[in-house]
């Protein structure tokens, strides 16, 4: 999507957009020290080619939205399993 703005034209919509990328790399890579930390082994999967190309900027933040609507939500499913687990300090 940053790609995608900057290639557009809206480069202060593309280095917001790279910050917010940067800020979720930040965090997978915590989880994976965290589950390293645990003993665990962390794997990160593949994942989908995101799509590259929009109507318009508006259709854009829409697929932004969304996006972060399914990380919060997989992020509530992730607290659930650690209190059924009785997992506090995860």
């Amino acid at each position: 999507m940053a790609s995608w703005a900057e290639n557009q034209g809206f480069e202060g919509v593309s280095n917001w957009l790279y910050a917010q990328a940067e800020e979720e790399r930040m965090h997978m890579l915590k989880l994976v020290r965290y589950v390293n930390d645990r003993d665990g082994n962390a794997v990160i999967p593949g994942i989908d080619t995101p799509p590259s190309d929009f109507g318009d900027v508006s259709e854009m933040f829409d697929k932004v939205l969304a996006h972060e609507k399914f990380i919060s939500g997989s992020i509530n499913e992730i607290v659930v399993v650690c209190m059924a687990e009785n997992d506090f300090t995860t």
